[in-house]
């Protein structure tokens, strides 16, 4: 039976260029990897020391100053798929420099699964970038500096534009407060785990509008396309009744529009898609060097395929590498030339490249990187398909 105080839905989310979404670990070479065979075997740290059976106290001592891929050896069958001493294996090696690769997020068992925060925190950058636009919400330079008129330090600087969209407290207090915050009346779970066959190897470079090579390459694991999840998401009707206006509930600031802007939730994702995509094809547009054709005409495939889309679809972009364009206010704060140029100035944003416009910012994109030395697609972008429930 419907519930009248809420709308859920059933979200199967696919992926269409690889996602990663760390859990902040950095696996070592030859600590909790090792390279065999042109693959990337992930080493149980347990399984090996319970085989290697350490009795006393100075053995283990040893040991403990050793790197295990020491204690593995391929002409005795170690490196193979029922191997006890490996979790799962990738194709493809780590490009970066010492060899490190960033760990997707995983549960208990080892399989990777997408938290429902990470979707949700993606919804909220096209919400907002949405609500900017209704609003006809103008950023202002002096919200980014304190009381005392400093700036305020750069993961801080966005907290009042934020607050102003979002919901603040209707009184002069730091921080936020749920109470008044739009985002708690959507709620998403994570997602079910995916079997770790749904995981691989990519390596990601900086590349620039210039011909310069690309540089900077970062070894991730990470969903490789195809991979489709599962997810719910709940909206709480409940907290824009005068029920809730009764309890102290003001979401977004009492805004009469809010509650529209989450039940309508497909159509702004896929208005901010529209823009992002027609933003990041302007990039690569302008790119004098033939090594990002492929992601050039990935952006054009997106475009091209928005006619084709079901109504309950949308593109988003999700996790690591999607830049800064995709955070909340994203394009909306050229708006001010000023407040940008203040930005760019003051955080350091163009420090390389100090003649750098408002309109040119951000200079770098991140690309996957073949072992070919290719450069190929963006970060992060998956369908999601809406169905009521």
């Amino acid at each position: 039976m419907t519930n009248p105080n809420y709308k859920k839905y059933a979200l199967k989310v696919t992926v269409k260029t690889p996602v990663h979404i760390g859990n902040g670990r950095i696996l070592q070479s030859g600590y909790d990897h090792s390279i065999f065979d042109n693959q990337t075997w992930r080493i149980d740290e347990n399984a090996l020391l319970t085989k290697l059976n350490v009795e006393n106290a100075a053995e283990a001592e040893i040991i403990a100053h050793q790197k295990p891929t020491v204690f593995l050896e391929a002409d005795k069958g170690h490196y193979m798929d029922e191997s006890p001493f490996f979790l799962y294996r990738l194709p493809g090696t780590p490009l970066s420099s010492d060899k490190s690769i960033r760990e997707q997020i995983k549960n208990s068992f080892f399989l990777p699964y997408i938290p429902g925060s990470t979707l949700k925190g993606a919804l909220r950058s096209a919400l907002g970038w949405y609500a900017v636009q209704q609003k006809q919400y103008r950023p202002d330079v002096e919200k980014i500096k304190d009381r005392h008129g400093r700036y305020k330090k750069k993961e801080f600087s966005g907290q009042e534009f934020d607050k102003d969209i979002f919901g603040r407290r209707p009184w002069d207090a730091d921080g936020s407060d749920p109470n008044y915050d739009l985002m708690r009346a959507l709620q998403i779970g994570d997602s079910a785990p995916m079997p770790r066959t749904s995981l691989m190897l990519v390596n990601a470079a900086v590349v620039r509008r210039s011909n310069r090579e690309p540089d900077k390459i970062t070894s991730l694991e990470a969903l490789a396309v195809g991979t489709e999840i599962r997810m719910e998401l709940k909206i709480d009707l409940q907290l824009f009744s005068r029920w809730a206006t009764e309890r102290g509930f003001h979401l977004a600031n009492g805004d009469s529009n809010a509650q529209s802007w989450l039940t309508n939730f497909v159509e702004i994702a896929r208005t901010y898609a529209r823009q992002r995509i027609q933003e990041e094809l302007r990039y690569f547009n302008s790119c004098s060097t033939e090594q990002t054709a492929t992601a050039k005409r990935i952006y054009e495939d997106f475009q091209n395929s928005e006619t084709h889309l079901e109504k309950n679809e949308f593109w988003i972009q999700l996790g690591w590498g999607i830049g800064w364009n995709g955070k909340t206010l994203g394009s909306n704060l050229r708006t001010s030339t000023e407040l940008m140029k203040t930005i760019m100035r003051e955080y350091r944003l163009s420090r390389n490249h100090p003649e750098t416009t408002p309109d040119e910012y951000p200079l770098t994109r991140r690309l996957i990187y073949t072992e070919q030395r290719k450069l190929t697609v963006p970060f992060g972008w998956v369908l999601v398909e809406v169905n009521e429930l």
